[in-house]
């Protein structure tokens, strides 16, 4: 009685279990469809010459624009463009930063030349002059 009453408990057990089993496998199979296909081997090495590739054509792009020294911040053709721009105005106000600056050139003129020597005189007939030219 009591090897029936443990076998009628297994079987139980076993038919929940298989319940459960079903439930699991049809929710495993619904979440296959999500699961990346495996590539085979042919298209493994397609894809690693395919990257190898690009990353020869940026590098060369990269050479081509003279941004040698900026090519590890560079992931894409785009970003060429973006530091072209980026390094034209950074060159641009360094030249400019960098130009030549006077600090005590002024332009004299015959007024300002007589107004240093405090002649009045010269200072009126610099103006008249002005007039009439």
């Amino acid at each position: 009685m009591e090897e029936n009453n443990q076998n009628q408990q297994e079987e139980q057990v076993e038919t929940v279990s298989k319940a459960e089993y079903d439930v699991i496998l049809a929710e495993r199979d619904d979440l296959l469809q999500y699961k990346p296909k495996e590539l085979s081997e042919e298209e493994k090495v397609f894809q690693t010459k395919q990257e190898a590739f690009n990353k020869q054509v940026l590098e060369f792009a990269i050479k081509e624009a003279g941004l040698s020294d900026f090519a590890d911040f560079i992931q894409n053709q785009e970003e060429i463009e973006a530091f072209k721009g980026l390094v034209k105005k950074i060159e641009d106000k360094v030249k400019k930063d960098l130009a030549y600056k006077p600090e005590n050139h002024k332009q004299t003129d015959e007024y300002s030349q007589f107004e240093q020597k405090g002649d009045t005189k010269g200072m009126i007939g610099s103006k008249l002059a002005s007039l009439f030219k």
